[in-house]
């Protein structure tokens, strides 16, 4: 679960990011706090005065890159354990309470989820569970 919650603050701190807030209403500061130069860690350069205004087109470029910026979005999931927890929670069970436990991790150029097959007593529950959002993509019980 713990990686569950880091994924929701990830979310969360990228959404604030991308928003543009900023503390300042000047270009120079809305260069200096673009995503490009925050995501590299390294400072932005400064702007000279006599410059100032070719430094705005530059701006809009530097700003240009940040739309790439969710596809570290891979990092973020959710991982074996929280997929497995969410079917469980939506079982109703436990994993004490389960037998044959079978968990595949699955991906397409497009999308990556989790399978998970499992026992309990005399039916067999399969589930899909999306491997960022933790969303159940189907479930199935026999």
């Amino acid at each position: 679960m713990n990686s569950f919650k880091k994924c929701i603050l990830f979310v969360i701190v990228l959404a604030v990011f991308l928003s543009g807030c900023s503390f300042s209403g000047s270009k120079e500061a809305s260069v200096s706090s673009s995503p490009v130069a925050e995501s590299t860690k390294e400072p932005a350069p400064s702007v000279p005065e006599e410059t100032a205004e070719p430094q705005q087109e530059s701006a809009e470029a530097v700003s240009a890159p940040a739309a790439p910026v969710p596809s570290s979005a891979p990092a973020a999931e959710i991982g074996k354990e929280a997929a497995l927890s969410i079917a469980l929670k939506d079982a109703g069970l436990t994993e004490d309470q389960i037998t044959d436990l079978d968990i595949d991790y699955e991906k397409t150029p497009s999308s990556a989820w989790y399978e998970i097959d499992f026992d309990y007593q005399n039916a067999e529950y399969e589930y899909d569970i999306d491997a960022f959002s933790g969303e159940i993509l189907s479930k199935k019980l026999d």
